[in-house]
C-alpha cells in the first residue's frame, strides 16, 4: 500500500473538519464548543476516506478513488460553507439595521454585509466547483491509467 490512502485521508479529514467547525460555529457553539464536533468529523472522514481509497488495487486505482472522494467532498462541503457565509451576512445586516427592514436603503450600510455574504458564498461555490471538476477529471484520468496498467 502506497502513500495515497494516507494523503487523501488527511485531506478529506481536514476538509470535513473545517466544514463541521464552520457549521458548529454558525449554530452558536463558539470556538471552544465547535472544536469537538470538528475533531469528530475530521476523524470520521479520515477513517472513511482511508478505507475507501485503500480498496483500490494498485497506486493508480487508489489515486483515482482518492480524487473521486475529494471531488465529491469539495462539491458537497461547499454548500454548507456557502450557507454559513450567507447567514453571517444576513445576521450582520440585521444587526446593522437594529431590527429595522434591512432592505430599506438599497446601497447603504445595511445591505452591504448581506451582499458581501452572498458574494463570499458565491465565490466559495464557484471555487469549490472548479476544484471538484479538477479532482473528478484527475480521477477519470487515473482510472483510465489503472485500467490500462
Amino acid at each position: 500500500m502506497g502513500p495515497a490512502p494516507i494523503l487523501f485521508a488527511a485531506v478529506l479529514g481536514l476538509w470535513w473538519g473545517r466544514v463541521a467547525l464552520a457549521l458548529a460555529q454558525a449554530l452558536g457553539l463558539g470556538l471552544a464548543g465547535a472544536v469537538l464536533p470538528a475533531l469528530i468529523a475530521l476523524a470520521a472522514a479520515a477513517l472513511a476516506g482511508h478505507r475507501y481509497v485503500a480498496m483500490g488495487a494498485g497506486a493508480a486505482a487508489q489515486t483515482s478513488r482518492g480524487f473521486l472522494a475529494l471531488g465529491l467532498s469539495f462539491g458537497l462541503g461547499a454548500l454548507p460553507l456557502a450557507g454559513v457565509a450567507m447567514r453571517a451576512g444576513e445576521d450582520a445586516g440585521a444587526a446593522a439595521a437594529g431590527g429595522a427592514n434591512p432592505l430599506g436603503p438599497v446601497f447603504g450600510t445595511v445591505l452591504a454585509p448581506i451582499l458581501a455574504g452572498n458574494l463570499v458564498a458565491g465565490l466559495m461555490v464557484v471555487l469549490a466547483g472548479i476544484a471538484a471538476a479538477l479532482c473528478l477529471t484527475l480521477a477519470a484520468v487515473f482510472r483510465l491509467a489503472a485500467r490500462r496498467g
